[in-house]
């Protein structure tokens, strides 16, 4: 006869090996995998989360127990349909048009959170931000055009990011984004890290989609201010002012007054930016000066805090 010594009554008890093999079942009632591993906290043996083997050449799958609802003797209920169950699923954009399957779905962090999908169609692959996911059922649905989707697709190359869909031209007529150079528009770095943030843009290295974390992971390597100028840059531009790069003044931006495009007139001021934080001696802020007074333009800096807020200061000449 067995012996028995314990505090607590353990006939309603589950143990772990009625667990395993058994069945998990998601929120929508599917069948998911089967249980293969049980994970234990090892001071309080509470149970962490389980292994789930999905079948056979299918990539398992680790559920933390935050996102378990039930445990029975005949199967393991989930609170949550873990979004890898969207591979394979054909995506519509709004007018309703098939833009393709989802071949990978990108998480953000270890969440069951969508920050991206990948999206295969006959001729190419695309990433596709969260942002633009209407509603998912069997199938998934955007709120954008498919036409638009694929058309704000540009390229990186090295340091420059250009295209030459319709809609770069037109973006760049209406509202003075990007540079045309040989029958294409070409972007400042900054330009567009904003275009990406503002969901107006994506972009490919190669045929790999880039997306905001990945570019400007690249950016950073090459210009160490990137964040600030980008703060200053977003700033200035929601403030509806037309911001565009300034090196062959000898500075980081060149910033029209509103309502102004270039070619229609001047840049009024010349921008510097900076952390709430740094250092500038007078022989610096001197210089800056000197920049500004021979451009004929009016130098403006601007203070970047913590919290990314910006405060602007114009500096001008006055005769004693």
């Amino acid at each position: 006869m067995q012996q028995k010594i314990y505090r607590e009554p353990l006939n309603d008890a589950i143990t772990l090996e009625d667990l395993l093999g058994k069945e998990v079942i998601d929120s929508g009632g599917e069948f998911i995998g089967i249980i293969e591993k049980i994970y234990l906290d090892p001071k309080s043996m509470e149970v962490l989360g389980i292994s789930i083997d999905k079948g056979f050449l299918r990539k398992g799958l680790e559920i933390g127990k935050s996102y378990i609802d039930k445990i029975t003797p005949k199967a393991v209920f989930l609170k949550i349909r873990p979004v890898f169950r969207l591979k394979g699923r054909t995506v519509f954009d709004i007018d309703g048009k098939n833009v393709g399957k989802v071949s990978n779905v990108i998480l953000n962090e270890n969440r069951n959170q969508i920050k991206s999908l990948i999206i295969k169609s006959v001729f190419k692959e695309t990433i596709i931000d969260s942002s633009f996911i209407k509603q998912i059922g069997h199938n998934v649905f955007l709120n954008i055009q498919k036409e638009a989707l694929f058309n704000n697709q540009d390229k990186f190359s090295g340091s420059r990011i250009y295209s030459n869909s319709e809609d770069a031209f037109s973006l760049s007529e209406k509202s003075s984004f990007g540079e045309k150079k040989n029958n294409k528009i070409e972007y400042a770095l900054v330009e567009a890290l904003f275009l990406i943030e503002e969901k107006k843009m994506q972009v490919f290295s190669g045929k790999k989609p880039l997306d905001f974390d990945q570019l400007l992971k690249k950016v950073k390597k090459m210009d160490k201010k990137i964040e600030t100028k980008l703060s200053v840059f977003s700033d200035l531009r929601k403030k509806g002012y037309v911001i565009k790069t300034a090196l062959k003044f000898g500075a980081e931006f060149r910033v029209y007054e509103k309502g102004v495009k270039p070619g229609q007139d001047h840049a009024k001021w010349i921008l510097y930016t900076a952390k709430e934080h740094d250092s500038m001696n007078w022989h610096e802020f001197a210089a800056k000066n000197r920049i500004a007074h021979s451009t004929n333009k009016t130098l403006l800096i601007a203070i970047v805090d913590e919290e990314s807020d910006v405060s602007y200061y114009e500096v001008s000449w006055q005769r004693p």
